[in-house]
């Protein structure tokens, strides 16, 4: 009787085990951009390097293209004297 009850909760703890994992896992990424649209939405400030999000406020445009930046700063110096940073870097651009 006792290997019979044993038994019986084993399987009941192995059932609500594969529930429990499968809730858990269709819900984690519920609201979370992905990768690669978190990527698209990125540039990198040819000032400083860092990356930066293009809905940024701090933005310029040299030669028909657009720069982004992470500071009023960094843009005011982009400004000033662009062609120094875009030989650096061309990944800011858009």
């Amino acid at each position: 009787m006792k290997s019979l009850l044993i038994l019986g909760l084993g399987a009941l703890g192995a059932l609500g085990g594969c529930a429990w994992f499968g809730d858990d896992d269709d819900d984690r990424d519920v609201g979370r951009e992905t990768e690669t649209q978190r990527d698209a939405n990125m540039a990198v400030d040819p000032v400083s390097g860092q990356r930066v999000q293009t809905d940024t406020m701090w933005t310029a445009t040299y030669e028909d293209r657009t720069y982004y930046f992470t500071s009023r700063e960094n843009m005011e110096r982009f400004e000033r004297n662009p062609q120094n940073y875009v030989k650096r870097s061309t990944e800011g651009v858009r």
